[in-house]
């Protein structure tokens, strides 16, 4: 499941960083996460994921655009660090 929630961010991302009007790459970014917002992916997910999409889903993309570009960023970095942090081998140490 974290994968799935992970490719729809990376899909998010790539929304995000096109050529459209930033509205129109919120709502883009927005399908992609509608479809891993539902309560049965974000249990799978830790706690933070499943907040910071839920926080970028509950954004008003109209009114404030701005603030939602920011729960946007919030949420896609969330989703990489966690799936990062899980993907690191156990055995890998950092100095």
């Amino acid at each position: 499941m974290e994968q799935y929630i992970a490719q729809k961010a990376q899909q998010a991302l790539e929304a995000l960083c096109s050529d459209a009007p930033l509205r129109d790459r919120l709502k883009s970014a927005r399908g992609h996460f509608c479809l891993v917002a539902g309560a049965h992916f974000l249990k799978t997910a830790p706690p933070e994921v499943g907040e910071s999409i839920t926080d970028f889903m509950d954004a008003d993309i109209e009114s404030d655009a701005g603030g939602a570009a920011r729960e946007l960023r919030t949420a896609i970095e969330c989703v990489f660090e966690s799936i990062g942090r899980e993907s690191i081998p156990h055995d890998v140490r950092c100095n």
